[in-house]
């Protein structure tokens, strides 16, 4: 049986340090409990090979899955009536996740020296991002922390879901570009050289299109780096540009223009945004603060410089509709529809969380026919790059025997 070593608080709040065996952690953390013992650190204690592995591995932040499950989590253990310094300990004590164990830890230990949940998630911004920390001193302030921290799992695992449903649907088109590209990079090295060498001993002039096929092979098999300098150049210069305002505003402009991608990441970006404005609506939060926070949730600078905008009209005592219009290349009539009939209704936070399942849907069908729509390009892409080097080696053929039958 697994042995750990702990350090707790007794009934008094004196510190006791000292071992117990158990079958899993959650098995050791109730009979702490039961003994009247508050744990602030359980770690099995690890030999040899096992002891190394642990170290290597998990050296990360949570993901976006990991902090909804603990969002979960942490809304059933208030619902139940635990402190929410205890429910901490107990979700620490559980994470599998190292750094976010020693996150959680941080997080504890400021509530325990008097500050609040919302001051101790906001020193973590990487974990806790700004409408996580907004959401909950929202609930905080409202006393349903609980319900909070619920609606917050729930927005999570719907981004998760969307994510993993376009990250599936990017699979396959990915797969078939890097096929075509080893192809061509296969034939470019190994059988365009073999041609290469024969038609240039034959001394014939050799046609423009197979010059070019000639020299890209030659620099593929023999100056291989300064394809990769090359591609390090446009990495680099990439990343400078949009580091600028000039540049990050053109390039998220480029973004949303590209034929099939463009709409699925503007669909992608209204339901996050959406889903999150309903959440935030609904926990309290004013529509200035909302719209201020959604536009980092946006993550496109076209799409935030509206948002801005907006908020600034709305600040100004224009309603939502009339300043959400002015922008129907970005929100489209659905949305804005539902605006109004949310502000003249007072359920906009519901009408919006309604929008937000709308463009999950969108998204999923257009991530589901991703595959059947980019297949056709790749197919016609391959089929043109392999038909321009058969093209390029037999050309010269045939202006010889052309040449000959005269």
């Amino acid at each position: 049986m697994p042995q750990y070593a702990y350090t707790a608080r007794d009934a008094t709040g004196g510190p006791v340090q000292d071992t117990i065996e158990g079958d899993t952690l959650e098995a050791v953390t109730q009979a702490l409990f039961s003994r009247g013992l508050t744990p602030t650190s359980i770690e099995e204690n690890r030999t040899g090979l096992k002891k190394d592995i642990s170290i290597g591995f998990m050296k990360r932040y949570p993901n976006k899955l990991q902090l909804a499950v603990f969002s979960k989590q942490f809304s059933v253990l208030l619902r139940a009536g635990v402190p929410v310094a205890r429910a901490l300990n107990t979700l620490r004590l559980q994470a599998t996740n190292v750094v976010f164990q020693e996150i959680l830890g941080e997080v504890l230990r400021d509530i325990e020296t008097g500050g609040g949940l919302t001051a101790a998630l906001r020193n973590h911004p990487k974990v806790f991002n700004t409408i996580y920390v907004s959401l909950v001193e929202s609930g905080e302030k409202s006393g349903t922390i609980e319900i909070t921290l619920g609606q917050l799992a729930h927005m999570l695992e719907k981004e998760v879901v969307l994510e993993r449903k376009i990250k599936s649907a990017l699979t396959y088109p990915g797969f078939v570009f890097s096929a075509a590209m080893l192809i061509t990079y296969f034939l470019m090295t190994s059988i365009v050289p073999q041609f290469a060498t024969i038609l240039t001993d034959m001394g014939t002039k050799l046609p423009l299109i197979t010059q070019i096929v000639m020299g890209l092979s030659d620099i593929l098999r023999t100056k291989s780096y300064l394809i990769a300098i090359a591609i390090a150049a446009v990495v680099f210069g990439y990343r400078a540009y949009a580091a600028t305002e000039k540049g990050r505003l053109q390039l998220d402009t480029l973004l949303l223009k590209v034929p099939i991608f463009g709409n699925l990441i503007k669909k992608t970006m209204l339901a996050r945004i959406n889903r999150a404005t309903g959440v935030m609506l609904r926990s309290g939060l004013n529509i200035i603060e909302v719209l201020t926070i959604a536009q980092e949730i946006s993550g496109n600078r076209v799409m935030q410089n509206a948002l801005s905008d907006i908020a600034s009209n709305v600040e100004m005592g224009e309603t939502m509709y009339d300043s959400f219009s002015r922008y129907d290349k970005l929100f489209p009539p659905i949305m804005t529809g539902m605006i109004q009939i949310g502000e003249d209704s007072g359920s906009i936070d519901e009408l919006l969380s309604q929008v937000a399942e709308f463009y999950d849907e969108e998204v999923n069908e257009i991530a589901g026919s991703l595959a059947s729509l980019i297949e056709p390009v790749l197919t016609v892409f391959m089929g043109s790059v392999v038909a321009i080097i058969v093209l390029a080696m037999f050309l010269p053929y045939f202006s010889i025997i052309s040449t000959l039958s005269q």
